[in-house]
């Protein structure tokens, strides 16, 4: 794993002959080893950006990019030992799970033995034991995108896992876990790990430590908490303040899904509560009666 540092690093697109628009400018930034980190702005303020010139896949117009304090800018893609998964999940459909985990591992001539507990290992980790033997082409978007991950992980020497959007195609319902799993892979593994995201409860509720970035610049960084109790900026408070809106109308939700369900209970038991009336005296009538003597009735004569 590896601490990356970006310096004084400078990149545009040319649109026209002439005609440059800056993309990064003037950006400094430290992403420390072993760190869970989110590059958090609106779509084309540079982040996608900033995740492939750290890949090797941009070379920048002017600056450096140090991993561990050695610049890597005229290092190939391989030689920076990256791994990136990208919005749309990579893997290979022909090939079943447990052959896409493998595929970096024996692209790199290690021994059958040592790639199937490696492989294995990851399963475990992400919850793809189960799957290991299905062909990849039958997982849903979200197995994907946890498979792609598991690749990128495989390799013991990967030096950062670079996350572009990776949850804005999957299903809402599956983000939760997925989201889960990338944090227990970055604590159990120690990983150097950044998130980019446009959705800032992505990337408050999975970082440790936030960037924020408007058009191609550093506006604000920080841990969630600094972030929402001392924003730099207009741009910064409502990005956080959103954030606890939403958190607010998460509560309000379950309150009123808790109100509803304990009014349902009530309707329920309004309409057996006859039966339980007639259990109820039932139970009552037998104890009166095992406490009479002997002899007696609860039931008058009738002359």
């Amino acid at each position: 794993m590896a601490t990356i540092e970006l310096k004084n690093l400078n990149h545009f697109y040319s649109l026209h002959e002439g005609d440059s628009t800056f993309s990064i400018k003037d950006l400094n930034v430290i992403w420390d080893d072993g760190t869970a980190n989110s590059l958090l702005g609106p779509s084309g303020c540079g982040k996608t950006t900033i995740l492939n010139i750290i890949s090797g896949l941009l070379q920048p117009v002017s600056g450096s990019i140090l991993f561990d304090g050695k610049e890597v800018n005229g290092e190939s893609t391989l030689g920076r030992q990256i791994a990136q998964v990208f919005q749309f999940a990579v893997v290979y459909d022909t090939m079943n799970v447990f052959d896409n985990l493998a595929f970096p591992l024996r692209n790199s001539r290690e021994p059958e033995d040592k790639i199937k507990r490696r492989v294995e290992e990851i399963a475990e980790l992400l919850g793809l034991r189960q799957l290991l033997s299905m062909s990849a082409g039958k997982l849903n978007p979200a197995e994907k995108q946890i498979v792609s991950l598991g690749r990128g992980i495989v390799r013991k020497d990967t030096a950062a896992v670079l996350l572009d959007e990776p949850l804005t195609v999957i299903d809402p319902v599956l983000k939760l876990d997925i989201r889960r799993k990338l944090h227990e892979v970055q604590k159990e593994l120690d990983v150097t790990m950044i998130y980019v995201t446009h959705d800032q409860h992505e990337a408050l509720t999975f970082a440790d430590n936030v960037t924020i970035m408007n058009k191609g610049g550093i506006v604000q960084r920080g841990t969630p908490e600094e972030l929402f109790l001392n924003p730099a900026t207009p741009f910064v408070g409502y990005l956080a303040d959103k954030f606890q809106r939403r958190k607010i109308l998460q509560i309000m939700f379950f309150v009123n899904f808790v109100h509803n369900l304990g009014l349902s209970i009530l309707y329920f038991l309004d309409f057996i509560l006859p039966w339980h009336l007639v259990v109820l005296a039932f139970i009552q009538g037998s104890a009166r009666a095992a406490q009479m003597p002997s002899g007696q009735s609860l039931i008058p004569n009738i002359v």
